[in-house]
């Protein structure tokens, strides 16, 4: 009976480090990615339109090529891939949020050279109707923007269960 869970827990052990210690030894490549969620803020001062940041995303999602990947209940897609690198844009939670997240490359650098390729795209458009992409935190405007959450299942179910706490 000894030897049995000795030899029990030899086996356990011996199946428990070839399947999460072993792969961790072996050599590999090193990998950065990067992931942002900027505010959109309405330089006037007033709420965001949420049909501005949609259309500065679209042109984008265009412009590079990425592929859409989800479309909330209204038809709009809140989030697309670059086919080629991974990089994804996004909203998050809500259009006042934008989160673009950069597929993995060895060199950061290269990820600092498309992220700043895409806010200066990304601005220059919503510059267009007096808004900005900014790395504030939180937005500034926040006491006026719509709460609303994206119209997208996920985040639905998001803003029943946070509904819940708010007494």
């Amino acid at each position: 009976d000894s030897f049995h869970n000795q030899y029990t827990m030899y086996y356990i052990q011996k199946h428990l480090y070839q399947k999460y210690i072993a792969p961790t030894e072996q050599p590999r490549e090193r990998y950065v990615g990067i992931e942002v969620e900027m505010p959109v803020v309405n330089l006037s001062g007033e709420a965001v339109d949420f049909a501005v940041p949609q259309q500065a995303a679209a042109a984008l999602i265009r412009t590079f090529g990425f592929e859409p990947q989800g479309y909330d209940e209204e038809g709009i897609c809140y989030s697309a891939t670059h086919p080629e690198n991974g990089d994804n844009i996004s909203f998050d939670c809500s259009y006042n949020n934008l989160e673009l997240s950069l597929g993995r490359e060895t060199m950061l650098a290269t990820l600092e050279e498309r992220f700043q390729c895409y806010v200066s795209f990304l601005n220059q458009e919503l510059g267009k109707s007096g808004y900005i992409l900014t790395g504030m935190g939180i937005n500034p405007h926040y006491k006026v923007n719509s709460k609303a959450f994206l119209p997208v299942e996920r985040y639905r179910m998001l803003e029943r269960y946070l509904q819940q706490y708010r007494s």
